[in-house]
């Protein structure tokens, strides 16, 4: 393992890997690793990307890929260059039982064409105070809240909806963690401040440095044709991340904190599935993608999502992004057209 902090989070378990370097590149000249598991900031992934897949190794990659539009291309360049075998992106949710379901209702036709989809993620107060105070709270770090921790979403929506974003306007702000709010709740109601790198050094999470939004809407049409409306807010008094898509024939709602769905075709009869109680993080997706990811390494399975796919919900994501920075309707295919280009 490589870290440049004398004492990174996690240390005890890592260390049980092996030993341990400051810096990736004489790791990987020492070690010659055959696969590299990049958990960095996002600001440092093409950099860790880049330099592994140089030195002959497979990659394995937290979300987002890359956080700025030209690092895209980079990355574009780097997945025509060394295959999807080589380089892959952990996008946890598209292992998850619950996309897997209701993506396959959808594909299975009898609910028709999408027309619309509206989707939201609320976090709970802590799990938005964590990202207060975290190194996700600036820009150069995280690339911005919708993409750090949105690009999941995104990357089903467009799944689910069979096409990119095409055109897109947004709005958001910071209007819940600001110096106003804190008179009120009580001090220490949100736990510590995150421990790791850059952490924040006031624990109350409404004085933080931050400069990313803690709220969020935004308003798309697809290439497919279909529209989309998403929502997202970070103090929330219970956790959501659902969905409601509809189609010529049907729609399927579905929440991932309760891993419940209902379907119903237009005329029919409601269809409930409620699953067993969901173990592990992220509704039960970590243990399966683990599963997922040996089986393409190991046994030579197509992963769950395609490096491409993970490129294009970044890109999605910094149009949303771009939109609510510049207060006006965005047109991605640009980036699209520039896209196809590198990759075909």
């Amino acid at each position: 393992w490589a870290d440049p902090e004398v004492a990174p989070l996690g240390l005890q378990k890592i260390s049980e890997a092996g030993p341990g370097f400051r810096d990736h590149q004489a790791m990987l000249a020492a070690v010659k690793p055959d696969a590299v598991m990049i958990g960095s900031p996002n600001h440092l992934h093409l950099e860790h990307i880049r330099d592994s897949l140089a030195a002959g190794c497979k990659v394995f990659s937290e979300k987002p890929v890359v956080i700025t539009v030209e690092e895209s291309w980079e990355a574009a360049q780097l997945l025509k260059k060394y295959g999807q075998d080589r380089f892959l992106v952990g996008l946890v949710l598209r292992s998850s039982p619950l996309f897997r379901a209701v993506l396959a209702e959808v594909a299975s036709g009898r609910l028709g064409r999408a027309v619309s989809m509206e989707a939201n993620e609320h976090l709970n107060p802590y799990h938005g105070a964590f990202i207060a105070r975290d190194w996700r709270r600036h820009r150069e770090y995280s690339g911005s809240h919708i993409l750090e921790k949105c690009c999941h979403d995104i990357d089903l929506l467009q799944a689910m909806l069979g096409g990119r974003i095409k055109r897109v306007s947004s709005f958001g702000g910071r209007s819940i963690f600001v110096p106003g709010n804190a008179a009120n709740h009580p001090p220490g109601q949100y736990g510590d401040s995150p421990k790791g790198w850059q952490p924040t050094v006031d624990s109350d999470p409404f004085v933080a440095d931050t400069d990313i939004v803690d709220h969020q809407v935004f308003s798309a049409e697809m290439e497919s044709g279909a529209r989309l409306t998403f929502h997202c807010n970070n103090h929330h008094p219970w956790g959501q991340r659902r969905w409601m898509w509809c189609g010529t024939k049907g729609a399927i709602e579905s929440d991932f904190a309760t891993g419940s769905w209902r379907v119903q075709q237009i005329f029919g009869e409601p269809e409930m599935h409620v699953p067993n109680a969901l173990t592990g993080g992220h509704y039960g997706a970590d243990e399966a993608m683990a599963a997922d990811l040996v089986a393409t390494w190991l046994d030579g399975k197509p992963f769950p999502v395609t490096t491409r796919a993970a490129i294009e919900a970044g890109l999605a994501a910094m149009g949303v992004d771009l939109a609510e920075r510049e207060g006006r309707v965005v047109d991605l295919t640009p980036w699209w057209t520039r896209l196809d280009e590198i990759l075909g």
